[in-house]
């Protein structure tokens, strides 16, 4: 390995986020040549964080490389790429793991019960890095067809939550400077370990039409949909049930917003009085 090779894998190793932008923004025909100049371990730790475009795309092309890569990877490199791709995959490629203690945390890891959150949690239309230029990401957008529901999460250099990508916050920005961190907003994320049952409680639901898994070491699992937790419970409910909750759920932020209102208003009224 030359000098300059070596240089690069240090890199590749040491800031695999910059890494991988350079790699987004280099000629498509370039781009496997440079992930297979790495080591496989590297090139695992790279490809779990390229942009949403690119990362499909070498994904369906390269399967066989995408287990190489999983075997040489560590344990959070391989979560990062694994809960990037759909379930059925997921499954598939930790099978192909040789390692019998890395494929038996895997499988622990990636599979939760049928009545938890973890087991509806949908892999991420868009993973952002929270220091990726506005310039880049406005790009990728435009070639994503991003739509105000979308779910975009936003992680930081060590892959870990960071927030979401305020759509509204970026379409109204005007300038192209800074990063995405300064689009973004911080909601409460849901626990995969949740039961459905309580995630249906959850008052996030009156707010957000979908809200981000995160495990208790802050890595992003997936998304998961207001229609998925409603539309499941561990038991099955008549339609005249479905209809009373529904309602139970209007009154009840019907009168919240009664109540702050109503708060604004005495407010007011106390601070015109002499």
């Amino acid at each position: 390995m030359s000098d300059s090779d070596r240089l690069t894998l240090a890199y590749a190793t040491r800031y695999p986020e910059k890494f991988a932008a350079e790699i987004a923004a280099a000629p498509e025909a370039e781009r496997l040549d440079v992930l297979l100049g790495l080591t496989a371990a590297a090139a695992g730790r790279v490809t779990a964080r390229l942009p949403a475009a690119v990362f499909r795309k070498i994904c369906s092309e390269q399967q066989d490389q995408l287990v190489t890569w999983l075997n040489a990877s560590s344990f959070d490199d391989a979560v990062a790429l694994l809960v990037r791709l759909p379930r059925t995959e997921q499954r598939n490629l930790v099978d192909l793991i040789t390692d019998r203690s890395t494929r038996r945390r895997l499988r622990q890891f990636l599979n939760f019960p049928s009545h938890s959150v973890g087991a509806l949690a949908v892999e991420l239309p868009m993973r952002v890095l929270a220091e990726t230029p506005l310039r880049d990401l406005l790009v990728e957008l435009t070639d994503l067809g991003a739509r105000r529901e979308l779910a975009i999460v936003l992680t930081d250099a060590d892959g870990l939550y960071a927030g979401v990508l305020d759509i509204w916050r970026l379409a109204l920005t005007d300038k192209v400077s800074g990063t995405a961190a300064d689009c973004s907003r911080r909601i409460e994320s849901i626990q995969p370990e949740m039961s459905v049952q309580n995630a249906r409680n959850l008052r996030q639901w009156h707010r957000h039409a979908w809200l981000p898994v995160v495990d208790h070491e802050q890595r992003v699992l997936g998304v998961v949909t207001r229609e998925q937790i409603m539309g499941t419970s561990e038991t099955i409910h008549s339609d005249t049930e479905i209809i009373r909750e529904s309602i139970g759920i209007l009154c009840l932020r019907y009168f919240e917003v009664l109540a702050e209102l109503l708060e604004r208003l005495l407010g007011g009224m106390s601070r015109r009085q002499p």
